[in-house]
């Protein structure tokens, strides 16, 4: 049976990163709408509209870069291991 060298590392999920960020954004445009003074004309509620787009797009972004720094450190801790492949 023919046998193979294959690399193993834990890679971080971009999209766990992302969602993780995305969240925490919200949270702190909850956080900024409550702490700060809201204007009668716009509103609270859209208020909180602008800065939890706003907040959630700059924690993405944020967590996206630190995904990848985590899966720049995940490649030089790999292993290789020699693998077979079996016929069904």
């Amino acid at each position: 049976m023919p046998t193979q060298d294959v690399t193993i590392r834990k890679a971080p999920r971009l999209a766990v990163f992302v969602g993780t960020g995305a969240v925490l954004g919200i949270i702190a445009a909850a956080i900024a709408t409550t702490a700060l003074p809201v204007d009668p004309a716009v509103g609270a509620f859209a208020t909180w509209g602008f800065f939890s787009i706003m907040f959630s797009l700059i924690g993405m972004g944020v967590f996206a870069g630190l995904a990848l720094i985590v899966d720049r450190r995940s490649r030089s801790h790999s292993a290789t291991a020699r693998v077979t492949k079996k016929k069904p």
